[in-house]
């Protein structure tokens, strides 16, 4: 996954889709941080979409 995932945020990244302020890992310990939270999807929804939209790269 570490090998497949590191051109797909590169070209998100260059793209401007994604920050670039973050590693692959991060994001997957962000991502793996989030699956152990203890909750029903009403409760871990929102947590993730929330970390989700902050990957992306902002606009001014």
């Amino acid at each position: 996954m570490i090998a497949d995932g590191h051109p797909l945020l590169a070209a998100a990244q260059h793209a401007n889709e994604l920050r670039d302020d973050l590693s692959l890992e991060q994001i997957l310990d962000m991502i793996h941080a989030i699956a152990t939270i203890h909750g029903d999807t009403r409760y871990v929804e929102p947590i993730l979409r929330t970390a989700l939209e902050g990957l992306r790269r902002r606009t001014m």
